[in-house]
C-alpha cells in the first residue's frame, strides 16, 4: 500500500510522525506533496521514511510563467473537475487572489492578471494528475484545503478513486477526526 501525503509548513514533521505509525500498518512507502522550501527540506532528510517522491509546490508554481495557455486542456480540466467551473480552485487561494501570504494584512487584489491564473491552474493541475498516474498512491492524506493545489490534489485524488484521509479538527473540545470530505 501506497500512500500520498500533503505536507505543508510546520505540518511536516507530524506527517512524518504520522507516516512513521502508517509503517505499522501496512503502508510500505509514501510520495509527498509539500510547501515551502524549508518543508522539502526537512522531508528530504527523513531517510527512515520510503518516500519514492517529493513535490515542491513552489517549483511547479514558477513554471507558470512560461507556460502557454491550452485552452483545449482548461476547457477538459473544466469538464473533468470544474466545481462547476475551475473558479473555486483559484478562489480559495489568499496568495492569488489577495496577495495574502500567511500573517500578512490583506491586499484584496488579486496578484496575478487572469491569464496568469489560468497558467498557474494549469501547470499545477498537469503536475498533480502527471504525479497520480506515476506514484500510483492508494490514498491520500491531507489536513487543511485552502490553496490552488491542496482543492486540486483533493477532487483529483477523489476523481481518480484515491482514498482520500482528511485530518479536521472535530470542533468538540480538542478533538480530531480523519474524514473522506474536508468540508465536513
Amino acid at each position: 500500500m501506497k500512500g500520498c501525503l500533503f505536507l505543508q509548513r510546520r505540518f511536516a514533521p507530524i506527517g512524518c510522525h504520522i507516516a512513521r505509525q502508517l509503517l505499522k500498518y501496512g503502508v510500505k512507502e509514501f510520495c509527498i506533496y509539500t510547501t515551502p522550501r524549508t518543508a522539502y527540506q526537512f522531508l528530504s532528510s527523513q531517510k527512515d521514511l520510503p518516500i519514492t517522491k517529493i513535490l515542491l509546490d513552489e517549483d511547479i508554481y514558477k513554471k507558470y510563467q512560461k507556460e502557454k495557455l491550452d485552452w483545449e486542456y482548461l476547457k477538459w480540466l473544466e469538464t473533468e473537475y470544474g466545481l462547476p467551473n475551475l473558479w473555486h480552485y483559484l478562489g480559495i487561494d489568499r496568495v492569488i487572489m489577495h496577495g495574502q501570504l500567511i500573517r500578512e494584512y490583506p491586499h484584496d487584489k488579486p496578484t496575478l492578471s487572469y491569464e496568469d491564473m489560468l497558467r498557474v491552474l494549469q501547470v499545477i493541475s498537469k503536475e498533480i494528475i502527471k504525479f497520480f498516474k506515476e506514484e500510483k498512491p492508494d490514498f491520500l492524506f491531507t489536513t487543511v484545503i485552502g490553496s490552488t493545489a491542496s482543492l486540486l490534489l483533493y477532487h483529483i485524488a477523489k476523481k481518480m478513486g484515491i482514498q482520500i484521509l482528511s485530518l479536521n479538527y472535530s470542533r468538540i473540545k480538542n478533538g480530531i477526526i480523519l474524514t473522506e470530505d474536508y468540508r465536513t
